[in-house]
């Protein structure tokens, strides 16, 4: 992650993400519904892009409401057949969307399939992710 809005604040950035997670690596989690095996619809909980493109740092959209819900949206395109769905990571703190909002931009296309693709498809919880890149602190 580089921010690009606020680039002078980058080192400290890093330095803060350093203390609070204990890494400065980013990981951005989604949801996908299925319905009869088939991803219909994209959860962004707080990581939604909206509108915004790649020179946009802070941006943290379908937010839950006071009910825990968080918005759907459905999936606009698929690679190949409707078993791959497409996200869009929009903004330069990996915000994500069903759509482009920088479509003059080239693309690199991450297959998560493919063996060193930054795509991990998997069910642990995100605080069990989380908790895997804790630093282990040894008192002796």
């Amino acid at each position: 992650e580089e921010l690009l809005e606020h680039a002078l604040l980058n080192p400290v950035y890093r330095w803060i993400r350093s203390l609070f997670y204990g890494r400065i690596l980013d990981l951005e989690t989604f949801r996908i519904t299925r319905n009869n095996h088939i991803p219909e619809y994209f959860r962004f909980e707080g990581i939604y892009s909206g509108q915004n493109d790649i020179q946009k740092d802070e941006i943290h959209e379908d937010k839950p409401d006071l009910n825990g819900n968080v918005p759907v949206h459905d999936i606009k395109y698929y690679f190949a057949n409707t078993k791959h769905p497409i996200v869009f990571i929009n903004t330069s703190n990996h915000a994500m969307a069903e759509f482009d909002t920088n479509k003059r931009l080239w693309k690199w296309e991450y297959v998560a399939w493919e063996k060193d693709s930054p795509i991990i498809y998997g069910i642990k919880s995100r605080k069990e992710i989380d908790n895997s890149f804790k630093p282990k602190i040894k008192f002796w």
